[in-house]
């Protein structure tokens, strides 16, 4: 299968600062490493094992990293001509954009989209399904696969299949050896606590 990331285009920009230009159609940005990923492993895998999966940026100056081993905070970007660094812990991690107006950070390369920019904080969930309707649109044909999303709930330890807003659209989303199993779940509108029991009852099976 070819790289389905490559679907994913970067818009292009020219002249002025180049850094206010981007960061302002362009917000939300994620690993190339991850796009691999998520082409064969599931969202929760990928998440504990790409180092800095995405970053999000701002007009306003400011970064803040997803990924293992990050502390999610708002990092500030120093800007000096054509450089851009951020301060970590003492240690200062420089970044460019290059020629295809692609993010490049610690041999990382990041891309983005400004159709991420609808969707907010959640652009991890619709790329994570944006990839899983592709490459089983077949198998949730009957599912409303124009607002899936699927999240990683490190807390529960699942993924989350979710076709809006709506508690009561919400799925439970298994991945086991070759199979993948999509759960309805009675009480998906209760408040979720310590040692929740997921009543969960099975609606579809298909292989991997």
């Amino acid at each position: 299968m070819k790289y389905i990331f490559l679907s994913f285009i970067i818009l292009s920009c020219s002249g002025g600062d180049k850094f206010n230009e981007i960061t302002s159609a362009n917000k939300y940005w994620v690993n190339i490493d991850y796009l691999r990923c998520i082409e064969n492993n599931s969202p929760c895998y990928c998440e504990s094992y790409i180092d800095k999966s995405a970053l999000i940026l701002d007009s306003l100056n400011t970064m803040e990293i997803y990924g293992i081993g990050v502390e999610s905070k708002n990092y500030k970007i120093y800007n000096t001509q054509n450089r851009h660094f951020i301060v970590d812990n003492n240690d200062t991690i420089y970044f460019h954009f290059d020629k295809t107006n692609m993010l490049k950070m610690n041999g990382k390369s990041y891309i983005s989209s400004n159709k991420w920019n609808n969707v907010g904080e959640r652009f991890i969930d619709k790329i994570n399904g944006d990839f899983f309707k592709k490459k089983y649109k077949n198998e949730i044909k009957n599912f409303k696969k124009d607002k899936l999303f699927i999240s990683c709930n490190k807390y529960y330890n699942m993924h989350f299949l979710s076709l809006g807003t709506n508690c009561k659209d919400t799925y439970i989303l298994e991945y086991d050896n070759d199979s993948i199993f999509i759960y309805d779940f009675i009480n998906k509108c209760e408040g979720k606590k310590i040692n929740f029991k997921f009543q969960k009852k099975l609606i579809l099976k298909f292989k991997q």
